[in-house]
């Protein structure tokens, strides 16, 4: 069947870089797309707004910072939030296909920090910085693919959930294993396995995707949005920024208003 033609507003065109595809597109405040499915392979990093995703599994809420893989052939579909959404869409060049077909994912959700870094690397990518930025895709990719021997506990997604919170209600890690009902210890250790990093680590991405979503927002000053998520100042976020996702506020800002 078919790929259904994208109802976007506006588009950038696509642009190769080694055997990927990368634009941008901006869909429509509210715009909603039937269940519809792609010929190909893709993967989308929202820049801004948010969408309701129907996947093959159940509904997604999405914004800026959150990702998504689909297979070939995946069935779904979308509703654009009241602000519509930009999209950074990374696929395969249409004669090159063959290390897509190749990847061990299902469809799947993501906010991990070192995949949106891959891909924003690739948006700015140079001609001498290509073949560095096609790399450090592949190899995000591969690090990202969900690790299915290790068996969450049943407290985890709760865990999430206040671990998110904490961000802007300043609960305590403790307060948290507390609420849980186990050791810090064990929470910490937990966390590693789950995510891949410490739960120092783990916040501070989460705090990174956050600002994010209300830099590109555009509500707020950089530097009144580095105030209300605890970072020391605005010089403290840009840096975290640049070494959390390759680049500052200022160019995610950019991106989102489709000025690459």
């Amino acid at each position: 069947m078919p790929s259904q033609p994208s109802a976007v507003s506006v588009v950038s065109p696509w642009r190769e870089l080694g055997s990927l595809r990368v634009r941008t597109a901006r869909y429509a405040p509210g715009l909603r797309q039937p269940r519809h499915r792609h010929r190909e392979a893709g993967l989308s990093l929202i820049l801004a707004g948010a969408l309701e995703e129907d996947g093959p599994d159940r509904p997604h809420r999405a914004a800026a910072g959150a990702l998504v893989f689909k297979p070939a052939e995946c069935w779904h579909a979308d509703h654009y939030g009241p602000n519509g959404a930009v999209m950074l869409q990374v696929a395969p060049r249409d004669d090159d296909d063959e290390p897509w077909r190749a990847i061990r994912w299902n469809y799947l959700w993501s906010e991990a920090a070192q995949f949106a870094r891959a891909i924003l690397a690739i948006a700015g990518g140079r001609p001498r910085s290509e073949e560095n930025a096609e790399l450090a895709f592949w190899e995000a990719m591969e690090g990202a693919i969900p690790k299915t021997d290790d068996v969450a506990p049943r407290w985890w997604p709760r865990a999430v959930e206040l671990l998110n919170a904490s961000l802007e209600e300043r609960i305590s890690t403790a307060e948290i294993a507390r609420t849980l009902g186990v050791h810090p210890v064990h929470l910490a250790r937990v966390c590693r396995r789950q995510v891949g990093c410490s739960l120092r680590q783990y916040l501070l991405e989460r705090r990174t995707v956050l600002a994010w979503r209300r830099c590109t927002a555009g509500e707020h000053s950089l530097a009144q949005v580095a105030a209300d998520l605890g970072f020391a100042d605005q010089a403290h976020m840009t840096r975290t920024f640049a070494n959390k996702l390759g680049v500052p506020p200022t160019q995610l800002r950019r991106l989102a208003a489709g000025l690459n």
